[in-house]
């Protein structure tokens, strides 16, 4: 026996989610957002392993969002959120207190207390930065939901803030040095996510980026016109590269999708190695 006969549903279980999406597709149920289009922009196979088996990181997801609750919609916490006692649970007492905590907390994300420590650090830093509180002070809507259409796809998308003349996206970040924060938008493709947010709301603003990382030091990055400008020419040619994907159905490639032949060429670089 090979490797695919004793592991007959690797491929199996990822042609079954590529039949449903192209199925989704043809009913215009489809519906794609940066999230998806900047793992497609890798590969097509990053595309399925993102939806089927989402990001290994989920500490730094269930963070974020904690924080994006604290700052946005602090109002809806308590509704959303259960913070986790302290307690022993390999005890007998400690296991009763934790059963008890998850019995009133049905329906509500369990947040360890960890976890919640940070969002609070990050949030009030952010809330007290003179730059990004001007700015989340100044919004007319947070957490404002865009169902849009483009290129002949659906898109689905949250905007953290709109003001009156810009948009805002907080970020947690790994730390929040302004060089590092501007290799991580650029590493991220955030520019792809700013380009993608002013095509759904079709108007011409300002893309401001809060960046915050876990010891509570922020800083606020403005994304340039031109930088904007490639990330909607980026978004749009993506559009067309999953069009072709539905049509060739090459879901399954990785980086060869992206190179002339499933090869890439290396040369000797101009500095001497």
């Amino acid at each position: 026996m090979n490797v695919f006969e004793l592991n007959p549903d690797y491929i199996a279980i990822k042609e079954a989610y590529v039949t449903t999406m192209e199925d989704k597709y043809q009913r215009g149920e489809l519906y794609l957002s940066y999230s998806s289009l900047s793992n497609f922009r890798k590969s097509p196979k990053h595309f399925v392993n993102y939806k089927l088996f989402g990001t290994d990181d989920t500490d730094s997801i269930l963070l974020g969002k904690v924080l994006h609750c604290l700052v946005l919609e602090p109002q809806n916490f308590d509704k959303t959120y259960a913070i986790a006692p302290e307690c022993d649970r390999r005890t007998k007492d400690g296991k009763a207190t934790y059963n008890a905590f998850l019995e009133s907390s049905k329906d509500k994300t369990v947040v360890s207390n960890s976890i919640y420590t940070s969002a609070v650090e990050m949030a009030i830093s952010v809330l007290s930065n003179e730059q990004s509180k001007a700015l989340l002070d100044s919004a007319l809507f947070k957490e404002k939901r865009v169902d849009w259409e483009r290129h002949g796809f659906k898109f689905l998308s949250f905007l953290d803030a709109e003001g009156e003349d810009y948009v805002v996206d907080l970020k947690s970040m790994p730390d929040a040095d302004p060089k590092k924060v501007q290799r991580e938008i650029l590493s991220r493709c955030l520019w792809l996510q700013g380009g993608m947010y002013l095509e759904a709301i079709d108007q011409d603003k300002d893309y401001y980026i809060i960046a915050v990382d876990k010891k509570g030091n922020v800083s606020v990055h403005l994304l340039m016109k031109s930088l904007i400008e490639y990330g909607k020419s980026e978004f749009k040619r993506l559009c067309g590269d999953f069009e072709d994907c539905l049509s060739t159905n090459s879901w399954l490639k990785s980086y060869e999708y992206r190179s002339h032949n499933g090869i890439y060429p290396i040369d000797k670089p101009q500095y001497n190695i």
